[in-house]
C-alpha cells in the first residue's frame, strides 16, 4: 500500500511528469498529483495545463510517466520545470 505521507515527502523535493517516446518526449517538474483508486485499480492524476508543451505529448500518447527525485536534485527541477522543451534541450542541461 502507497504510504501517502511518504508521497508528500517525495512531491515536496521534486518530481516529473514524461510522456512522448524515446526519440521525441518532454517532461516538466510538477508538484502536485492525486492518487487513488478507480474502479479497483490503483491511479495516479495530474493536471497538466493544455498551454504547456508536455501536454501535446500526453495528448498524443497513451502513457506517461511520473518520477520522483531527491532534494540534491533540486537544482535540475528547477531548470526542468522553468525551461520549455521547445526551445532547448533541457534533459542535457541537467544530466539526465
Amino acid at each position: 500500500m502507497i504510504n501517502e505521507l511518504k508521497i508528500d515527502e517525495m512531491i515536496k523535493h521534486g518530481c516529473l511528469v514524461t510522456a512522448g517516446n524515446i526519440n521525441d518526449y518532454n517532461t516538466m517538474t510538477i508538484g502536485w498529483g492525486m492518487i487513488g483508486t478507480i474502479w479497483r485499480k490503483k491511479t495516479f492524476i495530474v493536471y497538466v495545463k493544455p498551454c504547456r508543451y508536455t501536454y501535446e505529448f500526453m495528448e498524443k500518447n497513451d502513457y506517461f510517466t511520473v518520477s520522483f527525485y531527491k532534494e540534491k536534485y533540486s537544482s535540475s527541477m528547477k531548470i526542468l520545470g522553468s525551461k520549455s522543451g521547445k526551445d532547448c534541450d533541457k534533459v542535457k542541461m541537467c544530466n539526465f
